[in-house]
Order: structure tokens, then C-alpha cells, then sequence
């Protein structure tokens, strides 16, 4: 008899390396997340190694790289040399700052294109069309992230109140 647990572990880790590569990490950060997510105490880079099927040397790299943003920590044992690592405490706060640090850059960036677009006298008649369908699409993207960025203020505060009722559990 197969333990479900331990499938449903594998398809975290799956999904967790996916959602990593599609935020333009390692997928292999995201499976070192997946396994720190469920680990009760640090874990030492060889068990992660071992455990994950790769490298100790790629391991470290990816878990300073999660260490660097914020995603988990990096600890030593008393009388061991070894490198542990567990997720920080308040995790769910970091993913939430850095959707807001996302999307605070995609809204600088889009506001950066909207002042560089040329004025119409500028352009040549025949990329009149190009030019207001692409203008038209980058002021909407731009309202989107607007939208976003002015309802994260909101959301922040939801946040930390759902936390406390969890916290209650």
C-alpha cells in the first residue's frame, strides 16, 4: 500500500517547482521550498541533497538564493559543522512582499513606457494603427496594475487579520 502522504508531497513539490520557474527561479528552488514547507525542524543541505536527488553544491546555491529573498533561513546546530536550513517564521508575509515588490516594478516599468511613448506628430502615418492599438493596450495594462498596487494596501491588512484567526487554531 502506497503512503498518500508521501504523493502528496511529491505533487507539492511539483507544483511548487513549477510556481518557482514560472517566477523565473530554479524550479529546483521551488522543490528545496516545498520540502522546507513540510520539514518540523531544519534541514541539513545533504539531507536536502539526498532527499531532492541533486547535488549538495546545486542545493546550496539554491537555498542561499531562497535564504537571500527571504524564504527560509540558515542555521547551525551546536557541535556540527553543517549548514541547516528551515523556513522563516513569518514565510507567508515574504511571498506577500515580494507580489508587492512584483508588481510595484511592473508598475514603474509600465509608467516608464507610457512616458517614453512618442507623441502621435512622431510617428509615421503608416504605423498609425500599431501605434494606437499598442498605446491603447499599455494604458490598460498600466490601469490593471494600478488596480492591483492600490487594493494590495488593502489586502495586507485583510492578511494580517485572517493570520490572527488562524493563529487561534
Amino acid at each position: 500500500m502506497s503512503n498518500r502522504f508521501q504523493q502528496f508531497l511529491e505533487q507539492t513539490n511539483d507544483l511548487m517547482a513549477r510556481k518557482f520557474e514560472l517566477d523565473l527561479f530554479s524550479p529546483l528552488s521551488g522543490r528545496i521550498f516545498g520540502l522546507l514547507l513540510f520539514a518540523p525542524e531544519p534541514v541539513s543541505l545533504q539531507e536536502i541533497a539526498d532527499t531532492i536527488g541533486v547535488s549538495k553544491a546545486a542545493v546550496s546555491v539554491q537555498a542561499r538564493i531562497l535564504e537571500n529573498i527571504g524564504l527560509c533561513r540558515k542555521m547551525r546546530k551546536a557541535n556540527d559543522r553543517k549548514d541547516y536550513y528551515m523556513i522563516v517564521e513569518h514565510f507567508s508575509d515574504k511571498v506577500l512582499q515580494l507580489a508587492l515588490e512584483k508588481n510595484k516594478r511592473w508598475l514603474a516599468e509600465m509608467e516608464q513606457i507610457m512616458q517614453d511613448f512618442p507623441p502621435r506628430s512622431e510617428v509615421a502615418e503608416k504605423d498609425f494603427p500599431a501605434y494606437e492599438s499598442g498605446k491603447k493596450r499599455l494604458e490598460e495594462m498600466m490601469a490593471l496594475y494600478r488596480l492591483l498596487w492600490n487594493k494590495f494596501s488593502d489586502l495586507i491588512e485583510e492578511w494580517n487579520e485572517m493570520k490572527k484567526r488562524l493563529q487561534k487554531f
